[in-house]
């Protein structure tokens, strides 16, 4: 099942979402909240968060009229070096990776 959820209602969610939990939501999981909202289910859903509202400044200033502070783990970030993994597009070597990462 796919359920398509509006920039407009995006933005509504977040707003009525921060003004009912004091929390800021990211526009993608506000769009994920809004969907599992418009999906009947007789189980309860969860929803992940999946970005920082930090990374979206311009839609939650429109979305709730507030400025984010920088959150500190960004205070230095540019000045870190970027590090990351590249893996080859098999399922299994995903897998594999998380698992090997795994504490």
């Amino acid at each position: 099942m796919a359920i398509k959820i509006s920039d407009e209602k995006t933005l509504s969610i977040i707003k009525k979402f921060e003004k009912k939990y004091n929390f800021i939501l990211d526009p993608h999981t506000a769009t994920a909240v809004g969907a599992a909202n418009e999906i009947k289910q007789d189980s309860e859903t969860i929803v992940l968060g999946t970005a920082h509202p930090y990374k979206f400044l311009e839609t939650i200033k429109k979305a709730t009229g507030k400025d984010i502070k920088t959150p500190n783990q960004f205070l230095n970030i540019l000045d870190k070096k970027e590090k990351y993994d590249i893996l080859e597009n098999k399922v299994s070597e995903v897998k594999k990776y998380i698992l090997e990462k795994q504490v």
